[in-house]
């Protein structure tokens, strides 16, 4: 793994839905023989993306206009399967 990437072995794990933000704790350690460690933790923000198929209730919908009839004569009716 080269050094500087982060990755993830699950990334369904990170679901914005549940989660916005997770903690990550970087430690950094030196190799001399007494060595020395230090630590912080670095907030990931999740984007959202668009994971959810959209749901519409009902199903299916039907919508008309009229030929001649201006602005306002949009008709939509609702069909249940």
């Amino acid at each position: 793994m080269p050094l500087g990437v982060i990755s993830v072995l699950d990334p369904t794990a990170l679901d914005r839905e549940t989660t916005s933000t997770i903690p990550l704790t970087l430690t950094a350690r030196d190799q001399a023989s007494d060595p020395r460690a230090s630590s912080l933790i670095i907030y990931v923000d999740l984007d959202d993306i668009n994971d959810n198929t959209p749901l519409f209730s009902p199903a299916s919908y039907s919508a008309s206009v009229l030929e001649v009839c201006g602005l306002a004569c949009l008709h939509v009716h609702q069909l249940f399967s």
